[in-house]
């Protein structure tokens, strides 16, 4: 009967969890577990009451009192579920996952249920052990006691349950692609911060009262067709969207950018900082990226090349797929310079006119091509080298460098994974060349190597980060995020990022080299669109379902209000579009150690804030090595033994003509 009962159970708690599965889907901010487990308390105030029944009968091993003891924990973990969640600050990025109680009526609900709760368990308690005259009479008391837990339990269970059913809220639907894979992927770091910043807004109900923001994520691939392609089905198969947000990667901002303006949907990207192209308003009039330009690069690089004499040429290394960024990046940098020397004029605070050459060179899928690079290298005397490409093919052009060179000064352009050399890379460990290159190697290759991408951070920040005597800068709440500063919020997203597997979440997995500069371009992201949607439907009165019109005439008032008007003060700083880029500044951070530190900041202004003053370091940058001096052959010893010879000749001549003399003196002598 137990068996048949509990098993019975399980198929309604099944059938519960389907349900709540279900409404997530449709509605994220329904508490469907939290009403779940509600029901879960009544339906195992019921199976304390027949194991107690039956407990005469079958409880003599004392069976009975232990899963009366189990059932007890159980029902007291659930209520503390219920009425804390699961975790306190916890965000709830599953069906699964338990909201904390904070309604008023639903508090003083769970209230009154627990005190009969109480009286219920002390009835229990009171029963065990109780002789065969005494159990009608603890029996009875306690089904008195469990009719009025059960009439509390299911009052609650309504409660709850109600609310779910009344918890509606309009839907405001927006499409992400990320690059969740691909030649560069950050796309994991993205899409958690999207959600939190979604969650939160939803939650708060301050910017969008009534509504709530869906996520749409797809897997871009870093790839423009994939993306392109991904995209229109999703256009196809709902119209519903209002925007489209997240991508990551320029080529993807290139082709998304002309779609999304033909179907008329606002477009955002939180990231796309390769390239200069898409700053161009005449190619891409209605686009908005938030990921910060590299138009300081050549600046810090000129800078590092007044470091030391033998810096005269940067080679600039990239990877496959990186071959239009790489000529972007040298034509702008090689004018930028050229512009310098031509101006003549006082430069900005920290800048200085270089006077390097650069050389580029193209990697490929072969390590060899690697190989002969950095042979190249060595042979020309090169010291400074630029790398771009991802992750992966950074590690190798390091470790192909080291059977020439140690010593180089490295530049990684672009947003890298937090410790990107130390990740496990399946094809440099697989393959005898390479496998030397472990993590170790790696890190005592790139000492000293300075890595620059956008800051990401408000620039008070930074600056106070590169001066310690500095006071701790005053943050602001945040318009969109309510009671909480950029520090705190990042902080929060970081902490989400390192979460890994829990009881609740068995399959959940950390991201362990997140790409932490990105999360606050996502934060201020989804405020954008927060911002947008509450200009046009509360101010401007317009509706939602205009909202999600293709009307050419309001999608041109929506990018001219985010262009031109809007400006808020965001997780990333100030947040006040330009043409079609975020001016916001670049930080170079380089590797000391095993620590990496922020050593500079190229603000939007022009003003360079990089020096040892800031905390660069040079001394593992090393000189190129000396050309080998083959040794002299040591000359024939013409006076050490030539001239002995001849005296030794001369000597022999001599003595022969002597002797010659005297055997003539005595032959004539004979004669006389």
């Amino acid at each position: 009967m137990f068996v048949r009962s509990k098993a019975t159970g399980q198929y309604c708690f099944n059938a519960v969890d389907q349900y709540v599965d279900t409404a997530w889907d449709i509605n994220q901010d329904v508490p469907g577990a939290r009403s779940a487990q509600t029901g879960k308390l009544k339906f195992i105030i019921q199976s304390i009451i027949m194991h107690k029944a039956s407990e005469k009968y079958f409880g003599g091993d004392g069976s009975r009192q232990r899963a009366i003891k189990d059932l007890m924990d159980d029902w007291e973990a659930i209520y503390d579920r219920v009425l804390n969640g699961d975790g306190a600050g916890r965000r709830l990025n599953s069906a699964t996952e338990v909201k904390a109680t904070t309604e008023g009526e639903h508090l003083s609900s769970l209230e009154d249920m627990l005190t009969s709760w109480t009286s219920f368990k002390a009835a229990i308690q009171a029963a065990t052990g109780v002789g065969s005259g005494g159990i009608v009479e603890a029996l009875r008391n306690v089904t008195a006691k469990a009719t009025a837990v059960s009439k509390k339990s299911e009052a609650t269970n309504e409660l709850f349950s109600t609310m779910v059913k009344t918890t509606t809220k309009t839907p405001i639907n927006l499409m992400l692609p990320l690059p969740l894979t691909g030649v560069w992927a950050p796309g994991a770091t993205m899409k958690m911060a999207t959600e939190l910043a979604i969650e939160i807004i939803n939650a708060d109900q301050e910017m969008m009262p009534g509504y709530n923001f869906i996520a749409d994520f797809f897997d871009d691939q870093c790839d423009p067709d994939r993306a392109m392609r991904d995209m229109l089905e999703k256009f196809a198969a709902s119209q519903d969207w209002v925007g489209v947000g997240g991508l990551g990667c320029a080529s993807v901002c290139e082709s998304l950018a002309v779609i999304s303006a033909s179907l008329f949907l606002p477009l955002v990207s939180f990231e796309c900082s390769d390239g200069s192209e898409l700053s161009k308003n005449d190619l891409f009039p209605d686009f908005v990226r938030l990921g910060t330009t590299r138009s300081g690069l050549a600046a810090i690089v000129g800078s590092i090349s007044t470091a030391k004499d033998w810096f005269s040429t940067v080679r600039i290394v990239a990877g496959d797929s990186y071959a239009e960024l790489m000529l972007d990046v040298s034509s702008s940098m090689t004018a930028f310079w050229e512009n310098q020397r031509m101006e003549g004029a006082e430069l900005p605070s920290g800048q200085v006119v270089s006077r390097l050459s650069v050389v580029e060179s193209q990697m490929d899928t072969d390590f060899s091509t690697a190989q002969t690079i950095f042979a190249e290298v060595s042979a020309n005397k090169e010291r400074l080298i630029l790398l771009l490409g991802s992750e992966g093919q950074l590690r190798q052009a390091v470790c192909a460098s080291q059977a020439n060179e140690v010593g180089l000064a490295w530049v990684i352009d672009g947003v890298r994974a937090k410790n990107w050399w130390l990740q496990e890379d399946a094809v440099l460990a697989g393959s005898p060349e390479t496998e030397a290159c472990n993590a170790d190697l790696l890190t005592s290759l790139l000492q000293g190597s300075v890595s620059v991408m956008g800051l990401g951070r408000p620039l008070h920040q930074g600056i106070s980060m590169l001066d310690p005597s500095m006071p701790a800068p005053v943050e602001e709440h945040m318009e969109c995020y309510q009671g909480r500063t950029p520090s705190a919020l990042n902080a929060y997203v970081k902490a989400e990022l390192a979460r890994g597997p829990s009881e609740l979440e068995p399959n959940r997995t950390a991201v362990a080299h997140p790409h932490e500069e990105l999360i606050n371009f996502a934060l201020d992201g989804v405020c954008i669109f927060a911002k947008t949607m509450k200009e046009f439907v509360f101010r401007r009165k317009t509706t939602i379902e205009q909202m999600r019109e293709r009307d050419q005439r309001r999608f041109n008032q929506i990018t001219g209000y985010i262009k031109d008007s809007m400006t808020f003060e965001g997780a990333s700083g100030t947040v006040d579009i330009d043409g079609n880029d975020l001016p916001a500044s670049l930080g170079a951070w380089q590797l000391q150690g095993n620590k990496t530190e922020l050593v500079g900041i190229y603000g939007s202004d022009g003003v360079l804030n990089f020096s040892w003053a800031t905390g660069l370091q040079n001394a593992s940058w090393q000189p190129p090595r000396a050309d080998a001096v083959a040794a002299e052959e040591e000359s024939f010893p013409v006076l050490a033994v030539v001239i002995p010879i001849l005296a030794c000749f001369f000597c022999a001549i001599v003595c022969y003509a002597v002797y010659s003399g005297r055997g003539a003196v005595s032959k004539s002598s004979n004669k006389a």
